[in-house]
């Protein structure tokens, strides 16, 4: 037997881990926090970049009530509205990035193993913990050959695991067989 979903998360931007939410082992609620990573100046970048898109939301609306009076060519306008796009292009990468601070589980399950501590610095793509569905099983086993012409995937199954339990479950894949 083995888990039926195994991920390894990663890390999706830069930062000093500043917490663990959850030890090795635990059960975790799908969206609860494995690890949160230090905020740095993420915050007053947010800031920042709300400030600009403040001030180009006033300048593309000034101008709209400019242009039927001929004051503000296309052209200047087409322009502001680009600085506006672009602006709230960087408060989107700027909340993103803020979420990104915080790893969380993918879906409920366990904490098979956490591979940073706090204090480690980790980069974008660095594993920092393993996590496992421990819902649902996957489940490994053989037929006799004269029986493997019927093993189709959906077929419905029954296996009896090493604690004596019986489980049910449907057959996901069959393995080909060697010449």
């Amino acid at each position: 037997t083995a888990p039926a979903r195994t991920v390894e998360l990663k890390a999706e931007t830069s930062g000093r881990v500043v917490a663990v939410g959850a030890a090795r082992g635990s059960r975790v609620e799908a969206g609860g926090l494995i690890v949160r990573l230090d905020s740095g100046d993420r915050m007053a970048r947010l800031a920042q970049a709300r400030a600009e898109l403040r001030q180009r939301e006033l300048e593309y609306q000034g101008q709209l009530k400019l242009k039927p009076d001929g004051y503000i060519s296309d052209a200047k306008l087409a322009e502001s509205l680009a600085l506006l796009e672009k602006a709230r292009t960087e408060v989107t990468r700027a909340q993103i990035d803020i979420d990104r601070m915080q790893v969380r589980a993918p879906f409920a399950g366990a904490l098979q193993d956490r591979l940073v501590e706090v204090g480690d610095y980790v980069a974008p793509g660095t594993a920092v913990a393993s996590f496992v569905d421990n819902r649902r099983l996957a489940v490994a086993g053989s037929v006799a050959e004269a029986q493997a012409a019927g093993v189709k995937p959906g077929l419905a199954g029954t296996a009896r695991l090493a604690t004596g339990e019986t489980v049910t479950g449907r057959l996901r894949y069959v393995a080909p067989v060697a010449d």
